[in-house]
Parts: structure tokens; C-alpha cells; sequence
């Protein structure tokens, strides 16, 4: 019997190769969302492992964003972990895990400008994709 494959579409499943996926986490970060950061860390390395074991290689970038208020006006900071090898994606699961528990929660509040779908607005569009890896954020 064949194996399931995660990757398979209308039932049929691909290639046995190796496949590419690039995994962006998008992170709020505010006050009230450090412990995403606690859970994050602590199973990152299983997500991955789980992946590969599917033969599936992944690449993980992290996009943290918050929410201010600039003279009055909604404003949301975007900033995108540029990685070791001096791109916005990496294999090395230990380098985002250390991103991550290095990531600053302050600030938010009842502030209205909170806006989680420009985030991941911003992250689909921006522009170190790997060719022909499926894209998650």
C-alpha cells in the first residue's frame, strides 16, 4: 500500500523525491503573546522532524510584528530575521529557535491597531521564496 503523502493532489501522489517547503512564522509581538513564543520554541524541532520524516525539507523564516500608534495614527513594524546564511529563509532549526527566544513581547494593548492580515500580507509578498517549495505562513 502506498504511503499517504501530504503533498498529493486530487489523490495522486508525487514523486518520492524530496520535497521543498518554506514555513514562515509570523509573530505578534506584544505583551500578551510571549507565551506563543514558549510553545514555539519548545516544539519547532518536532514540527520540522515531522516534516522530514514525510521527505519533506523545510525552510523557516520568522516575521515579528507589532502594533504603535505614531502621532496619532495606526503604524505596524514589520521585520523580517535575516539568517546566517543572509537570507529571510533557513534550514538551521536551532538558529530560529534562538531568534525566537530572543524575540522582544512589549508594547500592544487596547489600542485598536493591531492588524494580523497585514502581517501575513506582508510575508506572502515578500521575495525570498524558494523555487517550487510550497509556501506556509
Amino acid at each position: 500500500m502506498a504511503e499517504t503523502d501530504p503533498f498529493a493532489r486530487d489523490g495522486v501522489a508525487t514523486s518520492s523525491a524530496v520535497r521543498r517547503l518554506d514555513l514562515i512564522l509570523v509573530m505578534y509581538c506584544t505583551g500578551s503573546m510571549k507565551w506563543v513564543s514558549t510553545i514555539l520554541k519548545a516544539n519547532l524541532s518536532n514540527i520540522v522532524v515531522g516534516f522530514a520524516e514525510h521527505r519533506i525539507k523545510v525552510n523557516v523564516g520568522l516575521m515579528e510584528f507589532r502594533d504603535a500608534l505614531v502621532e496619532h495614527q495606526r503604524d505596524i513594524a514589520f521585520n523580517f530575521h535575516e539568517w546566517k546564511n543572509e537570507n529571510t529563509l533557513t534550514d538551521d532549526v536551532g538558529e530560529v529557535a534562538e531568534a525566537v527566544s530572543n524575540l522582544k513581547f512589549k508594547g500592544g494593548g487596547d489600542n485598536g491597531a493591531e492588524s494580523s492580515l497585514d502581517a501575513i500580507w506582508h510575508a506572502a509578498f515578500h521575495d525570498d521564496w524558494t523555487e517550487g517549495a510550497r509556501r506556509v505562513l
